[in-house]
């Protein structure tokens, strides 16, 4: 899209998390001791605005000639302004720290989606608007549904766990 289309502002804040260490957190936390009737954040400690991850995903597809262009679109009406997960009990308890930097994340993500559109596995996901029953392209929205979800499922079946993450985790939340 262009301008790219972005619930709200883009003052959301998110830690997004490589599917590649949830995996290594929720292997560490089945296996280590301390963890035994415990729970535990396995994020990334670093907090992320959906606009500058919106971004970010622009300047790596369009490169860094083409100017940034985005409209905010209505939000949701019960969006959470702020996720940011205490990681400290995960770090101090198991040792787990998520260490793949947004930039490497994305670097892997975006090919990875774009080879999965080009061979037609899923497009864009859409929501229906219940006023006025119009479908409109979730491009980019707080919880970068959709692919990136198909993206979750990617990274378990290189984790070794199939389809699914143990108790079906959610990658990104």
């Amino acid at each position: 899209q262009d301008p790219l289309h972005i619930l709200g502002e883009g003052n959301q804040v998110r830690h997004y998390t490589y599917g590649g260490d949830l995996a290594a957190g929720i292997v560490t936390a089945m296996e280590h001791p301390a963890a035994v009737n415990e729970d535990f954040n396995l994020s990334t400690a670093e907090s992320t605005t959906v606009l500058e991850l919106a971004e970010v995903i622009w300047r790596k597809i369009k490169g860094p000639d083409v100017p940034f262009r985005y409209v905010s679109d209505e939000p949701f009406a019960h969006d959470v302004a702020m996720r940011v997960p205490d990681v400290t009990k995960a770090r101090e308890v198991l040792g787990f720290t998520a260490e793949t930097t947004l930039d490497a994340m994305l670097d892997e993500v975006i090919p990875w989606i774009s080879r999965a559109v080009e061979q037609g596995r899923r497009s864009a996901p859409t929501i229906k608007d219940t006023k006025t029953h119009q479908q409109h392209r979730i491009t980019l929205d707080p919880q970068t549904l959709g692919l990136l979800a198909m993206y979750q499922r990617h990274c378990a079946e290189r984790a070794g766990f199939g389809e699914t993450m143990p108790g079906d985790a959610r990658i990104f939340s």
